[in-house]
């Protein structure tokens, strides 16, 4: 019994040990082999296995978090974004690379995801949770720990993402070298990824890729790698990043003069960055759009966007984003003539700029405040900022950006008296900008260059050059280029005594000119556009003298006396509106400006496809139908506010009267206040204007087109450019060589 009792004792115990084995087996089996918890250091708290973290953040806030990772383990660290948008670095413990943190998910929600290489030892490692914004409301995140054995995929897309991060650190260098370095990695980068399935790395990988070979000046090789990234982010169905690369094609589209696709890229990607609610991305989509708007002549309406996008890009704190804004301000006064405006607020737009240490963005900036500073008189100032522009660009190897700042020192280097090193200076920009593709500054860089050899007298030489950047100037949709290409074209037809080829190129510029001048609603803009295009109107008076047509240059020169009272009417705060019906001329206002983008669009379509294409037929029905809303409208106008038509379309009713006979045409002629050009006595003051109105009931589209309801403006004139003294004389009768033929500053785009 005795012996009984003590086997069913021993049994007893045996169990309850072996139950209490089994439990402490699947406690340590739960854990990772070998876990060491480091202590943290002050400050930073430490993640155990299978653990997270709830805590806020708001901008300029940080934290920071300790894990220990066994030898031959996985680590997976996740940031889930619960209404901040924050960067995540990961560095051993105790190092302090790599420098700077990634934010691969834009917006307040989401998963930023960290993967540490796997090690042959155990590692300590430290990861730094930050706010993107600086100035970013309060908002949750969790950070989470996880582990497991590492097998071969686990160790390859960790030391991919490992070496995506090299590269992000290695661009933040900023010259060429980094530069390079960084394509090198991220392009090693996004293949690997592909290889090893992690889509959703090759996709940012190639992004950023992307963005490289921009800055280097390959917006062609941008583009193509952009599409590809643009496809694996929809596959993936981040819609935050589609909306970053939709952004990005959109700025690259515009460079390349594809006005239509970039119109298209930044309507799909603004709603998808609001849904988002990726305010550096809102931001810098408003700036990109903008600067299409002041490529296509726009140019009120982009100083607008421009204006109000600046106070979002400062309350997000991306220098980046209000450098861009700030230097694009600057050059939509510039382009209306504010020189002094403009130079403010590029000297501003620089300081913003400085902050990234970015060479080749600095370097674009000064250019644009040289280009400022030499339209102002100040061309020592503008020599000194010329210079470090090109030596930044050298430094940071961006060869396109190089070669458009060319274009300006070239032509700096006319006005000094170096006309065979302008030529020069030509010739080496011209072919680098042919290769990138950049339609705009290569037809910038060949009117310049078209404009010296015409006031050296090699006029042959000029002509192609000038029917190229004519060809360029309308395939981009520009009309202010396309407007001085004409002016050029002009001045060397009349040095060939074309004199009919001449009158219509030039026409073909002012009608343009009043284009762009009904577009712009405010009146000091209005009139300082004027008065930076006014030797367009000169010409155009001074060949309609040589051509024998006295009678027109006469009426053209009094429509715009009439235009100038209406500027004196303006600036006494007269309403000129007489009567007119407010909605009528709302009306009139929204026809107008979609008939002129349609115009703009049709243009652009005709050259790439042909005047017959189904798209160029579609497109024309849609501007004839506008067309007649238009007339409509005008009709309607007409006759509810017969006074305010009469101040839209001033009729000088006496003047092919009054020029019919010699006496009254030499009597009209002599008592002109001043004359257009040397060899003419046609009166045109400095604002004038071409804006013929038939006497029909209706109008044709190129009449509307020269014709935009007018808001007269006045402002003072552009100081005088003491170089212009130093150009050379054409044969008397014609008009000197111009020097504010300079391309309107180079625009910028945040990075």
């Amino acid at each position: 019994m005795g012996h009984h009792l003590g086997s069913a004792k021993g049994c007893w115990l045996y169990m309850k040990a072996r139950t209490a084995l089994a439990a402490a087996l699947v406690t340590l089996l739960a854990m990772p082999v070998s876990v060491r918890v480091a202590p943290a250091a002050e400050g930073v708290r430490t993640l155990l296995p299978g653990g997270s973290i709830r805590d806020s953040l708001a901008g300029g806030d940080r934290a920071a978090f300790a894990v220990d990772v066994p030898a031959g383990s996985a680590a997976r660290i996740t940031v889930q974004q619960q209404g901040i948008d924050v960067s995540v670095t990961l560095r051993r413990t105790g190092s302090s690379l790599p420098q700077h943190g990634l934010d691969l998910t834009s917006g307040v929600e989401g998963e930023e995801l960290v993967l540490p290489p796997v090690e042959e030892s155990s590692a300590s490692w430290t990861i730094f949770v930050i706010a993107s914004l600086p100035r970013a409301a309060r908002g949750d995140y969790t950070v989470s720990f996880d582990l497991r054995p590492a097998d071969d995929r686990a160790r390859t897309v960790a030391a991919v993402r490992a070496q995506h991060h090299r590269a992000s650190d290695d661009a933040w260098g900023g010259d060429a070298p980094s530069f390079q370095r960084a394509e090198a990695g991220y392009a090693a980068a996004a293949d690997a990824a592909l290889r090893v399935g992690d889509t959703a790395l090759a996709a940012e990988a190639t992004y950023q890729c992307a963005r490289i070979h921009d800055n280097l000046g390959d917006q062609l090789g941008a583009i193509e790698r952009q599409r590809r990234a643009l496809d694996m982010f929809r596959s993936l169905g981040r819609r935050d990043r589609e909306a970053r690369v939709l952004n990005r094609l959109g700025d690259l589209s515009r460079k390349i003069g594809e006005v239509s696709d970039s119109e298209r890229y930044f309507q799909e990607a603004l709603p998808l960055a609001r849904a988002a609610k990726d305010q550096a991305n809102i931001a810098d989509i408003l700036n990109n759009s903008a600067l299409l708007m002041l490529a296509v002549g726009r140019v009120e309406e982009a100083i607008d966007r421009f204006q109000a996008a600046i106070p979002l890009a400062q309350e997000v704190n991306s220098a980046s984003v209000e450098g861009a804004l700030t230097m694009n301000l600057g050059d939509g006064y510039f382009r209306l003539g504010q020189y002094d405006k403009a130079i403010d607020t590029f000297g501003r737009g620089i300081e913003v700029t400085k902050r990234l240490n970015l060479p080749w963005r600095t370097a674009r900036s000064l250019t644009t405040l040289a280009r400022a500073q030499f339209e102002n008189g100040n061309q020592t100032a503008a020599d000194e900022a010329i210079r470090n522009a090109l030596d930044l660009y050298d430094k940071s190897g961006n060869r396109t950006g190089h070669a458009e700042t060319l274009e300006l020192h070239g032509l700096m280097q006319y006005a000094s008296g170096d006309a065979d090193g302008a030529l020069e200076t030509f010739a080496r920009a011209r072919p680098l900008l042919h290769e990138a593709q950049n339609r705009i500054a290569e037809a910038r860089i060949l009117t310049t260059w078209a404009s010296v050899e015409i006031d050296r007298g090699d006029v042959d030489s000029a002509l192609p050059k000038v029917d190229e950047a004519l060809r360029l100037s309308r395939l981009i949709a520009s009309p202010a280029s396309e407007q001085k290409a004409l002016y050029v074209r002009a001045l060397a037809l009349q040095k060939q005594n074309r004199l009919d080829e001449a009158v219509a190129s030039i026409a073909a510029a002012t009608d343009s000119v009043e284009t762009m001048r009904g577009a712009i609603q405010r009146t000091e803009l209005r009139t300082s556009y004027l008065a930076t295009v006014r030797r367009y109107f000169d010409l155009h008076i001074d060949l309609l003298q040589q051509q024998g047509a006295t009678g027109a240059a006469f009426e053209m020169s009094e429509r715009a006396r009439a235009r100038t009272l209406l500027d004196g009417l303006a600036e006494s705060a007269s309403k000129i509106q007489k009567g007119a019906d407010p909605q009528l001329l709302a009306r009139q206002r929204a026809v107008q400006a979609e008939l002129n983008a349609k115009e703009i669009y049709r243009a652009q379509v005709a050259l790439k496809d042909g005047e017959r294409s189904a798209r160029a037929i579609g497109v024309s029905r849609d501007i004839e139908r506008l067309l007649e809303q238009w007339n409509e409208v005008r009709s309607k106008l007409r006759g509810s506010s017969p006074a305010y038509s009469a101040l839209q379309a001033p009729e000088p009713s006496a003047c092919r009267r009054d020029c019919s006979t010699p006496t009254a045409r030499s009597s009209s002629i002599t008592s002109a206040p001043r004359a257009a050009t040397r060899g003419s006595s046609i009166a045109h003051p400095s604002r004038s204007t071409r804006c013929r109105h038939p006497q029909k009931s209706t109008m044709s589209r190129a009449a509307i087109m020269s014709c935009s309801a007018a808001r007269p403006t006045r402002c003072r004139p552009p100081p005088a450019r003491s170089w212009r003294t130093r150009s050379r004389r054409s044969a008397p009768g014609s008009p000197r060589w111009c020097g504010n033929l300079s391309s309107r500053g180079s625009a910028a785009s945040a990075c």
